[in-house]
């Protein structure tokens, strides 16, 4: 974790020990060159929390209605993101739906061609503990008019983790996202509705990256033994979180549409036993 000059130690949100870096530590990283700055409190958060659990029906009502939420704790996040030309030849096989009647069938023909696309803003995790947390990063979402340029006091006393995947490694994870973005558009290129086994050959140019922190809220609720993650934008109102499901609700209605859907049947047999006894 990074602090300002004048917070260099503090508490991770998720395991609760005491972190402590030293200013050399803190020099062998690269600078941020922008931040998004804290814009919603821990009160909103909160507020917003206990308004999600509401819709939580499959929860049990202790924790759906229960005052269940850990301290909240604000924490800045590496992002990088990346700029990029690219000119890329593709050959794939790509396919358009043919409707005959009341069919509809796939026709294949196998493409090629050259695209060219401008990549803007692929934006990468730069957490080795968040990269892969889809919680955390279904709440990241920025136009980048809203990145501010970063000083040392536009943290504002909040911790801000240091990024552990580095500026090489994230722009190998950031072309393998492109390369998704790169056959949509071929497919586009050919005006298919499908497309498979593709094959691209791109070329890169004009590269240009920043490193970034967004801001996010975290928080633990423990319930019954076990612990249920919080997540929320620190900028906006998007949040997400774990909840517990309750089985003797999910038993309840399995019970209700068997019911359901035994009760004609059991009318059935009751009016063939009316039948034979009459």
């Amino acid at each position: 974790m990074l602090y300002d000059s004048d917070q260099m130690s503090g508490m991770c949100p998720y395991c609760g020990s005491t972190i402590v870096l030293t200013a050399g530590e803190m020099d062998n990283s690269i600078a941020p060159s922008g931040i998004i700055p804290f814009t919603t409190t821990k009160e909103q958060v909160a507020q917003n929390y206990y308004k999600w659990n509401k819709f939580a029906l499959w929860s049990p009502e202790r924790f759906r209605k229960g005052k269940v939420l850990g301290n909240l704790v604000g924490v800045y996040v590496p992002f990088w993101t990346f700029d990029a030309d690219t000119v890329s030849t593709y050959t794939g096989d790509y396919g358009d739906n043919v409707t005959a009647g009341d069919s509809t069938t796939t026709k294949w023909h196998t493409g090629r061609g050259v695209i060219d696309k401008f990549v803007n803003d692929m934006c990468i995790c730069g957490s080795r503990r968040f990269c892969s947390n889809k919680m955390l990063n279904s709440v990241v979402m920025f136009r980048p008019d809203e990145i501010l340029p970063y000083t040392p006091e536009a943290l504002a006393g909040f911790a801000a983790e240091k990024y552990t995947i580095n500026i090489d490694e994230a722009w190998e994870m950031a072309k393998n996202s492109i390369r998704g973005n790169l056959e949509s558009a071929s497919c586009q290129n050919e005006h298919a509705d499908y497309y498979r086994n593709v094959k691209l050959s791109t070329q890169y140019s004009n590269i240009k990256f920043r490193y970034i922190l967004f801001p996010v809220w975290l928080a633990a609720c423990p319930y019954n033994g076990k612990i249920y993650y919080v997540v929320a934008s620190g900028h906006d109102n998007r949040g997400n979180c774990g909840r517990p499901v309750s089985v003797l609700k999910i038993i309840l209605l399995v019970l209700i549409v068997l019911g359901i859907f035994a009760t004609p049947y059991i009318l059935y047999m009751i009016m063939v036993l009316v039948r034979l006894l009459g």
